[in-house]
């Protein structure tokens, strides 16, 4: 607060006290490269609450060309901006949460730690990362909120700088990478603190380790090589060497930069081969022993082999999955996911398996009932298609032509058949097995489940478990978002009760 009393001398001054009074409460802060997203941005938080009551908006053109950098732009754009707290904001982002749940997250804060300064959605301490947001990787869905974590790096999709901290981004460094780790690093030399919160918002990319990324990698270990001594930073994508230009990171990501997107070395290939020859491609999990294909990859077969092959889907089972109801899977692979679900039921309840690869179903049939009377495990070769739901897609407008990651490829993300396979439906399937009653479901259909909430709501009214592989970007390119699959599921009665990477689980009463 400014105060016009002034001092008992003979001098034009002004006293000051207390803190100073604010124009506005958010200020967010963007650059702008698409404009229709930006639109899409500001008129999403608009919607959720962050109107012109609270919040402005302030960007930087960056349409023809990049004039600013992600370091000197966000500077310039907090130089102008007039709120409390300056929101550094990715132009394809879209709201969840409104200014209440900020507020909420930001009195948490203040009441835990009075030297936070920066807040984030997503970041890492030390080797465990924090994803509190839905984008093309992970989900946070449900009604469980996640306390706040303190970090040392951040995500840079959506940042909350209390203005008060009074720091900024180095203006030594450029780039549009690690201007996160960048500022909560001049936070830390400043006394400052920075955390993780649960404020939801969709990011509808998921960002790329060009060339340009493992530069900007070397020059912030560079800069801060000489004023740190050597410690790890970890970040969402990677880890940094602070204090030093010799670290291990820096080695691991020049190697990974010169072998390439999806190398594999010939001898983790010719492992491969050994171990499954020697094995009779088998591998033991959960004290049973499944079958997998010759041809999986090596980041497949090394998460069999160490027991974390879709970890986060079996944990959900493991805890959710009724032992007495009917249980569907939807998208078996070679039948691992519904071979330890198997193991989670009673003998005698039955278990209907659909894949739609032919080369799968042999193995796939085998590891459903793998210990089990196979009497009770019917497995189908059939794909998953509501043909009707094809008239309702519309232009989309959230992946904006030019996001390589979204639109690699223009495939629609429904196939009407594969291969010659029979399509089906949830529907049908229920009927052709005569399942009149309750039933569980575990589904990973690649997208489709879209079709599904969409078009088989009768089916879906008897599924008491629904355990979901979400599939974020093909929401985004048929113009969804993971918030409205959930809004859907909510609809129709479902309450998620819990959400691990890009899986959840949700009951029906």
């Amino acid at each position: 607060m400014r105060s016009e009393k002034k001092v008992d001398c003979d001098i034009d001054a002004v006293a000051v006290s207390g803190e100073p009074a604010y124009e506005v409460e958010f200020s967010f802060c963007s650059l702008v490269t698409k404009p229709q997203q930006f639109r899409e941005m500001v008129s999403s938080f608009r919607r959720a609450g962050f109107d012109e009551s609270n919040s402005e908006y302030l960007y930087i053109d960056n349409t023809n060309g990049n004039s600013d950098s992600a370091y000197s732009g966000l500077n310039r754009l907090a130089r102008f901006a007039r709120g409390e707290y300056l929101i550094f904001c990715h132009q394809d982002v879209v709201a969840i949460d409104g200014p209440d749940a900020l507020r909420t997250a930001i009195s948490d804060l203040t009441e835990r730690d009075p030297l936070w300064s920066i807040a984030a959605n997503a970041g890492c301490n030390e080797d465990n990362c924090y994803f509190y947001l839905n984008d093309p990787n992970f989900v946070s869905v449900g009604s469980v909120r996640r306390p706040s974590v303190k970090v040392m790096s951040v995500d840079e999709n959506f940042i909350v700088l209390k203005r008060e901290a009074q720091i900024g981004f180095s203006v030594d460094l450029e780039g549009f990478h690690l201007y996160g780790t960048d500022l909560v690093t001049q936070a830390r030399l400043r006394g400052r603190t920075a955390y993780i919160v649960d404020f939801r918002v969709e990011h509808l990319s998921s960002g790329k380790l060009d060339s340009g990324f493992y530069d900007a990698c070397a020059k912030l270990e560079d800069k801060y090589a000489k004023a740190f001594n050597n410690q790890r930073v970890t970040t969402t994508c990677t880890s940094l060497d602070l204090g030093t230009t010799t670290g291990p990171g820096r080695r691991r990501r020049i190697r990974n930069l010169e072998r390439g997107v999806g190398f594999e070395r010939k001898s983790a290939k010719l492992l491969k081969v050994i171990r499954g020859w020697s094995s009779g491609y088998t591998v033991e999990l959960d004290g049973q022993r499944f079958s997998y294909p010759r041809e999986v990859s090596v980041s497949t077969f090394r998460s069999l082999r160490k027991g974390k092959y879709e970890q986060e889907r079996l944990e959900l089972i493991k805890r959710h999955l009724p032992e007495d109801l009917p249980n569907i899977v939807l998208g078996a692979s070679f039948g691992v996911i519904c071979g330890l679900a198997r193991h989670s039921l009673q003998t005698d309840t039955r278990q209907i398996v659909v894949e739609k690869d032919p080369a799968l179903i042999d193995l796939c049939a085998r590891n459903a009932s793998l210990g089990k009377d196979h009497t009770n495990t019917l497995v189908l070769n059939c794909t998953i298609s509501y043909p009707e739901a094809a008239t309702k897609d519309k232009a989309p407008s959230l992946a904006v032509e030019g996001d390589e990651d979204l639109i690699k490829s223009r495939a629609p993300s429904r196939q009407l058949n594969h291969a010659g396979v029979s399509a089906s439906s949830l529907g049908k399937i229920l009927q052709d097995g005569s399942l009149t009653g309750y039933y569980s479901l575990i589904c990973n259909i690649g997208g489709m489940e879209l079709d599904l909430i969409d078009c088989d709501r009768s089916a879906l009214s008897r599924c008491r478990l629904l355990i979901l592989a979400l599939h974020p970007r093909h929401y985004y390119q048929r113009d969804e978002l993971v918030s409205t699959l959930v809004k859907k599921l909510e609809a129709q009665g479902f309450e998620i009760v819990e959400a691990l990477g890009n899986n959840i689980a949700a009951k029906a009463p």
